[in-house]
């Protein structure tokens, strides 16, 4: 009780520590009190460590977008959605729904369902574009009529709010769009 009522509990922890240290075969720390030049290393090590991880980390990212540019560029479809959903997100990149929609147009009229379900969403929300609901039901169709569900289910509930007007346009627009599609790869 002596040392609790001298030192308080933290004399008490400190005590039982440097027990603790002493059983298992080391030394109890003689000062409470850090080495203000160690620290003040170890501190600038970490930082130093911290900034090169980063920067190697950094490095990567970009050399990985730049890659993917590379092959988006060159008309890789895939390339073209990854850059697409990259600038629609902000991930590596400017966050630039115009960005998007360019990338995921260009990879949609290669016929990705993929990127003509994110295209086909893009309008259904006007980001990037004007909203348009008989554009997001064509693209939507072309991704669904290639299996894709969720395009399937999107087509449906934009296909709900339409005159017989609007749909019987919808659907020419996707079989223009199909069309051409099927142009663009013979």
């Amino acid at each position: 009780m002596e040392i609790i009522q001298r030192n308080g509990w933290a004399g008490v922890v400190t005590l039982l520590v440097g027990m603790f240290l002493v059983l298992l075969g080391g030394t109890p720390q003689v000062s409470a009190e850090p080495d203000v030049a160690e620290t003040k290393k170890a501190t600038e090590q970490g930082e130093a460590a911290v900034k090169c991880i980063c920067s190697a980390s950094q490095a990567a990212a970009e050399q990985d977008i730049a890659e993917l540019r590379k092959a988006a560029e060159q008309g890789n479809a895939d390339a073209q959605r990854k850059l697409g959903l990259k600038h629609e997100k902000g991930n590596g990149v400017p966050q630039d729904n115009n960005q998007a929609v360019d990338w995921y147009r260009k990879a949609a009229e290669q016929g990705d369902a993929q990127a003509q379900w994110f295209l086909g969403g893009r309008y259904a929300e006007g980001k990037g574009v004007t909203q348009n609901d008989v554009d997001a039901y064509a693209w939507y169709s072309l991704a669904a009529d290639q299996g894709n569900e969720n395009a399937a289910a999107h087509k449906e509930i934009t296909a709900s709010k339409f005159t017989p007007e609007q749909r019987s346009q919808a659907q020419s627009l996707a079989v223009e769009l199909k069309t051409k599609i099927d142009n663009k790869k013979q």
